[in-house]
């Protein structure tokens, strides 16, 4: 939105605008050059070029003759201004209709404050952009003009003029269903899809209650990388987050970490895969000084339904298989979810846990970092 904005009032400063010809009878004026059309029109009728003359024999003292002439009208009521006023509405409803949404979250199933109280932050966002878009409206010259859907016309001068391709972009941008971010996490569109927010929203969590799980001595020794970003931007690949514990641990959070292909049957290079280039989520290292003792993979899936908790466990399965980490095979394996359904349950017991370190951890459960803590301070007092 604060892109859009910039573009606008580079548009208001300089707008186009809209020159139209025609042809009326009126006064002559003699402040302009006379057309050739006016000079056969004065031809036909003798009189009234006497009149001009000063010839006539009946004068007309100061009157000006009326004449047909070419007339030259200039405004700005440019097609292009129409479209946009035309964007800037369709924005102001997909603001409001996304505002109620968040708001009223008909389809939350699983309600838990934290999440609200983001959703009406998000709408109260949404608020202000959209009183920013009736500010803009309200300047000239789009306050009159009547919004209009884009002509041939129109799209033949957005490819011919850079920012007025910039603007239709960025609105459109605006407009579509989903949020996408570059790689250094700068914004490209309005709203992410609901998995991609699930996503940041475990990772998160992750940051603010791994330390607690893992024991009163655990700290979160860098805090800059979530202070720097909002809630809905995305860190880049490859980010990592360190916590540092007793006796000389220590954990790092490794965010879209890339395993890379092996290149030798005993690759002990940090990161690889057996099977070609993998992506979890997130994977939890930890260390003793500088020696890796255990590591875990988590990856998050938004939808608890049958065929999506089967499909995340299908994916952490291979990753457990074919991940490793200096050469080690991940100790335990996880797809987070906000919650299961009756039938599902079973991967997301204790004993399921502790017989297999794999299955799937409900989000909005009490205590569910638990598989992960145990496994950690399991390896790390029994080495």
């Amino acid at each position: 939105m604060p892109l859009l904005k910039r573009l606008l009032t580079s548009f208001i400063a300089d707008p186009p605008t809209l020159t139209s010809r025609s042809r009326q009878v009126t006064h002559l004026n003699f402040t302009q050059r006379v057309d050739i059309k006016t000079m056969r029109w004065l031809a036909k009728k003798p009189s009234l070029l006497a009149e001009l003359r000063g010839n006539s024999a009946t004068p007309c003292g100061n009157v000006r003759p009326l004449v047909d002439q070419p007339n030259t009208l200039e405004s700005f009521r440019h097609p292009v201004t129409g479209y946009f006023a035309h964007l800037l509405n369709r924005l102001l409803r997909r603001f409001k209709e996304s505002a109620d949404l968040l708001r009223n979250g008909p389809g939350r199933a699983f309600r838990d404050q934290t999440i609200e109280e983001h959703a009406w932050a998000l709408a109260a966002s949404l608020d202000k952009s959209a009183d920013e878009i009736r500010g803009i409206l309200s300047l000239h010259p789009f306050r009159e003009i009547q919004p209009e859907p884009p002509s041939d016309t129109t799209l033949q001068l957005l490819s011919d003029h850079p920012l007025y391709s910039a603007i239709h972009r960025v609105a459109h941008l605006l407009l579509a269903p989903g949020l996408a971010y570059g790689p250094n996490g700068s914004v490209l569109s309005a709203l992410k899809h609901t998995y991609d927010l699930f996503e940041l929203f475990v990772l998160y969590r992750l940051l603010s209650e791994l330390p607690g799980n893992l024991g009163s001595e655990w700290i979160f020794l860098d805090g800059k990388p979530t202070n720097r970003l909002r809630r809905e931007e995305r860190p880049e690949d490859r980010a990592v987050w360190l916590f540092k514990g007793p006796d000389d641990l220590s954990l790092e959070l490794h965010y879209q970490q890339w395993f890379t292909r092996a290149k030798a049957p005993l690759d002990h290079r940090r990161f690889t895969s057996l099977s070609g280039l993998n992506i979890p989520d997130y994977t939890l290292v930890l260390k003793r000084g500088t020696t890796i003792i255990a590591w875990i993979i988590l990856d998050a899936k938004y939808r608890s339904g049958r065929q999506a908790v089967d499909q995340g466990l299908g994916d952490v399965h291979r990753y457990r298989d074919a991940l490793r980490v200096r050469g080690v095979r991940a100790h335990g394996a996880f797809v987070v979810v906000p919650r299961l359904q009756e039938e599902k349950a079973v991967y997301s017991m204790n004993e399921y846990f502790d017989l297999h370190a794999f299955g799937a951890i409900q989000l909005f459960s009490p205590g569910w970092l638990n598989p992960v803590a145990k496994i950690f301070k399991s390896v790390s007092s029994s080495e």
